[in-house]
Order: structure tokens, then sequence, then C-alpha cells
């Protein structure tokens, strides 16, 4: 949700310039004028509006915007923005909000077409899901459209974050030949787990903040989009909504338009009554499953289109996502992993201070992107060879592979055990830990999951006392660096005192000072602890989520429960020691598992059944 951002850079944050990145449209200039550089006014293209007709009726509304200056008649490659969130702002002075962004790309050459989704903004139709099936043949259409049109040279490439993101990645799906290359940054290949149901848990402070936002942006209500009363605060805004077509000169057609999309599936609603991945979204809607970017894997492959792909490993599960889908697709990628927030507005790494410049500069993400783009779209480019470029947390470094995991990689066992330790050696004697279940555990407003709604920085800070609320294992201090690279695994043998509950688990790094820092966590839902084939390739030990998979927990019964742990590449230091703490809850974030009452969870550590966590990782002596 942090494609504004991308567009803001780090101008100003005035309240207006705060409220507006969260509507997540080029708001550049009307939010707080210090944004706007010189430079960018120059050369702004001429911004026409329209409607395209789809098959069914249903009128599109489309931005074009040409560079100023080419010769006449000369064709242009074309950079498409699928949007669900505005494709341009009005302001109640009866301007539009000048897009920097669109300009920066129409400096490069490039035509520019922005388009509102069926259900939102000033198209008409109705939204009864995110990239439902109608909306994706809708971009068939348009890109038909594009290739018609006398100023274009017949090759259309995407770009986009987040939401946005996911409709570049399906274009690259149309196996329409003039698709030639797309960037999808921080996208989300299956979206049942990440962002949704994290191992199955109701990630409800994002859906419900999404759902608001989608539910006023469609209403054409920026005030109800922010959840804001309609009065001074929202004024100040200056936004009236979405942009109406040349041809509407008295809105009627945009109020039409809005008319229509009071049919739309609300986000919430039909999320949140959501258990397993094959339930519909809706009364009778598809999957979250028929809604993914898997689903479309066998069209990406043969298309073959290139992607520059980008995701964090400090981002929701956007790492993941970019690393399941170079291990399940076989078309070119380049994908880059960092350790920033959402969309690369922020360094996110957790062993920089909070304030650390982001690199690389969200204008050079852009340029390379555009990079990439022009590379397939104007020139005739050799595909790339596929590889992944990855930031290491804690090192500073980056490292390129053409494979997950990375060549040489090797595994390292730490075994739970008495006294809260994470020792190398399995226990020699059963034991047991309790733990009752803190339902005011918090990883805080700032974590992984929360900067998915605005881009704004990811910041744990010291979790020391945090950690000491949980039920913590500490190895002893490293002797030597561990650089981890991939997904730790964490096999506990646990019982539960209900028939279902939320099992965290925190890998950490407790430096010689105690200071207490995030490196990676795992989510499970305990309902779905039982490993079954995934649909597309995965890490770790696989979840199926599906409903014939899930079953309650006999209370006070230990079962072997395997939980993956997000990916990640961070860098352990000598003399540092090793943490997992467990958790029942992430207060703030996740539904609670169950909604109400005590639950007490008991870890069974014996050398019969081994609660051990295995980390991979990469030796020293690799570069």
């Amino acid at each position: 949700m942090s494609e504004l951002w991308i567009r803001l850079g780090h101008g100003a944050r005035s309240r207006a310039a705060v409220a507006c990145s969260v509507l997540l449209v080029a708001c550049l200039g009307a939010c707080s004028s210090s944004t706007v550089s010189a430079d960018a006014v120059i050369g702004r293209p001429v911004r026409q509006s329209l409607y395209v007709p789809m098959r069914d009726g249903s009128r599109i509304a489309l931005d074009v915007r040409l560079p100023t200056g080419r010769t006449p008649g000369e064709p242009l490659p074309t950079v498409l923005r699928i949007t669900r969130y505005w494709r341009t702002i009005e302001l109640t002075n009866g301007r539009h909000a000048p897009d920097d962004y669109a300009s920066a790309i129409a400096r490069q050459g490039f035509a520019y077409v922005t388009m509102d989704v069926r259900g939102s903004g000033a198209s008409f139709g109705v939204s009864t899901a995110p990239w439902s099936r109608e909306e994706v043949l809708d971009y068939r259409e348009v890109v038909d459209w594009i290739v018609a049109q006398p100023w274009s040279n017949g090759r259309v490439g995407a770009l986009g974050n987040s939401y946005e993101a996911n409709t570049a990645a399906l274009l690259s799906a149309l196996e329409h030949p003039a698709v030639r290359a797309v960037v999808p940054r921080f996208f989300d290949f299956d979206p049942y787990r990440s962002p949704v149901f994290p191992g199955g848990l109701f990630d409800e402070d994002f859906i419900g903040s999404w759902s608001t936002l989608t539910s006023g942006l469609d209403d054409g209500d920026a005030c109800a989009a922010l959840g804001a009363a309609p009065g001074a605060e929202c004024q100040e805004l200056g936004i009236r909504g979405p942009a109406r077509v040349a041809e509407d000169v008295n809105g009627e057609l945009l109020a039409q338009a809005i008319a229509e999309h009071q049919a739309n599936v609300e986000v919430y609603g039909a999320a949140s009554a959501i258990t397993y991945r094959d339930d519909p979204y809706g009364t009778q809607g598809p999957s979250l499953s028929e809604l993914s970017l898997f689903e479309h894997a066998q069209a990406i492959d043969r298309g073959g289109v290139p992607w520059l792909s980008w995701g964090s490993w400090y981002d929701s599960g956007t790492a993941d996502s970019a690393l399941s889908a170079f291990t399940s697709l076989h078309n070119p990628q380049r994908v880059m992993i960092g350790a920033w927030s959402h969309g690369a507005l922020y360094d996110a790494d957790p062993y920089q201070p909070p304030d650390a410049p982001v690199e690389p500069t969200p204008a050079a993400q852009l340029e390379q992107s555009l990079s990439f783009l022009n590379d397939y779209l104007r020139l005739d480019a050799p595909a790339p060879e596929r590889s992944i470029s990855y930031y290491t947390a804690g090192e500073g470094e980056w490292r390129t592979t053409t494979a997950w995991p990375p060549p040489g990689s090797e595994e390292r066992t730490l075994y739970l055990g008495g006294e809260a330790r994470l020792a190398s050696e399995p226990p020699a004697v059963a034991g047991q830990d309790l733990y009752v279940v803190d339902f005011t555990a918090t990883t805080g407003q700032a974590n992984r999951w929360a900067t998915q709604k605005s881009g704004d920085d990811v910041v744990y800070g010291d979790r020391a006392v945090e950690s000491a609320r949980l039920l913590s294992y500490t190895s002893e201090p490293l002797s030597e660096p561990l650089r981890v690279v991939g997904h730790p695994v964490l096999r506990l043998y646990v019982s539960c005192s209900r028939d279902d509950g939320g099992l965290f688990a925190y890998l950490e790094d407790v430096g010689p000072d105690d200071r207490v820092t995030y490196v990676t966590e795992g989510v499970l839902r305990l309902l779905h602890r039982r490993t079954g084939a995934a649909p597309y390739v995965s890490f770790g030990a696989p979840h199926s989520f599906l409903r014939a998979d899930g079953a309650p927990l006999v209370p006070g019964e230990p079962e072997l429960v395997e939980l993956t742990l997000l990916p990640v590449a961070a860098l352990i230091r000598e003399g540092h020691r090793l943490r997992v703490s467990i958790a029942g809850h992430d207060a703030g974030t996740f539904r609670r598992y169950p909604a109400d009452g005590p639950v007490e969870l008991r870890i069974e550590r014996s050398p019969q059944q081994l609660s051990a966590l295995t980390l991979p990782y990469l030796p020293a002596d690799l570069p």
C-alpha cells in the first residue's frame, strides 16, 4: 500500500502529505509544495483522459501521458500502471494533482498509461475480488487498445508496487505478444500466506485498514478512505476525489461509476470469514488461491516475459514471495531482496539506526526499473540471466546467486534444553516448559506487517523487555560469526490447553550488552499444523492450509509442530547469542486465537521428543 511514497520520496511530511501517502495516488505537489522541485515541473507531460469500453460494456478510465518534445510520429514504448488507488486525484480547486512519478517516466521517453481497475476510481463495473478474473481480462483489452494507438511502438511493460506489483506480474500471464517486460515490486505470490493469513492467522490490522481505504476510495470519498471525519482536518487535504475523464464535464459519468461501485465486495467482511485457503472470498467468490499469482504459473512460463522483481526481508512476506516465484516459475527473472520497508522507502536493517538513509534511493530505484524496461520495450536485449541479488542485514553487503538456497549452504541445529538454553547438543534428560500465553505481547506498530499500510519504516528496537515476557531459549556466545541465509525451521513438541491457538517464534540476536535485536519470525495457527503438499515450490515445512488438512488440537496432547520462519539474510557476530522466543499472540496485528479465555502452551524436550531450531547458513569461507 505504499505506491505514493515512491512518488513522494522523502519530502516534507505535513499532515496533508501523510494523508495523501495513505491514499497511494499521485498527489505530489498537491500534498506538500515543498516536495516538488523545479526540475520535476520542466517537461511535465500533458494528461489525456478517456473511457475505453470492455467486452461487457463496462467503461474503464485511462489517463495517457506522452513525453513532450518528441518527434512527431515517433513510436513510443508504453509503461502501464494498473491501479486500485485512483489513477489521478482531482482537487477541490478543480485541478489535478501533479504526478512527478509520471513526469520522470515520460522524461525517459515512455508513454505512460494509468488505469483505474473496474469497480474503482472513475471506472465502471464491480470489484468482486482483488485481481478477479474479470479485472485481469480488462488488462488484455487495455493492452490491445494501447498497441492500436498511432503513438505506440507495439510494446508494453508494467511497473508497480504492492497491489500494482501483482497487476504488473499478472500482465505477464496474458501471453500477449506486446507485453515484453514487467517490474513487480513487493508483490504477493500467495495472498493467503501474505498479507492476509500469514501462517493461517488473520492479519486483522492490515486488512481492516486496507478495507477502510478501498471502500472510501471506491465511494470517491477521501475522508472515508482515511478514516477521517469530514471536518477541517480532512478539508486540509484539498482532495475532491478520483479524476473525471475529459468527456465527463459535469461529473455525471463519475457519479454513475461510483453508484456501480456500491455492489463491490467489502474486503474485511469477505476476508474475515475465511479460515482455509480454499474457502470462498465473499459469498460465492473465488478462493484466495484462485486469485493468486501461482495459479498463473503455466501461463507466465509460456509467455517468458522477463521480470525485475523486488522484495524485502522485513516487509510482510514479500521476500518469501520473490523467492517462491523465482523457484516456482521459469521465466527470466532478476530478483532484488533488501532490508527495506514496504516499497523500499526506508532502510529497515535492524542493525542500523532507524534514520539510516535508504539505499538505493527511491530515484535510483526508479531509474533502475526504467532501465530494465527500456532494454525490452525499446531495445532488443537478450533475456536476463536468472539471478537473485540479496542484502545481508548486520553486514551491509550484497551478494548474487543463481539458485536458492545459495550453493554451499549448510545447516546448524540447536536444541531447546533445560534452563532456557539453546544448545548444540540434544538434551540428555526429559523436561518441559510451560508458557501461559500473554495476549498483550506485541511486536509493536512499526513491525513488518504494519509497513504494508503506508510504507512507513520498520523499527523493532531493543526487544529485551518484550523478549523477557515470552518463553525464550538462548545459546552460548558464538565463537565465530554466523551468516544466517534462508528459512530457519523450528520443530516443537508442543501441547495446548485449548483446541486451537497461535504459535509465534522470534529469532533474536542477543548482544554482549544484552540488547535484543529482531532477526525474523515465524507464525502458525495450530489448526493448520498438519504438513502437506504446497501448491508451488516452498521452503521448510510446507502447510497446505486446505480445509481437508485442518484439525483441532486434542487439549493437553503433545504433537510435533513444524514452523518455518520467514527468510532472512543476517550476520550474527562473534560473542553474540542466538535466542528463540515463543509467544501465542501478537497484539495489535493479528486476530486472537482462541477469541477468549486463557491458553497454556507446553513445550516438550527430551531425547525422544527433540524440540529444535535448524538454521541455514553460509560458511564464513564462502564469498
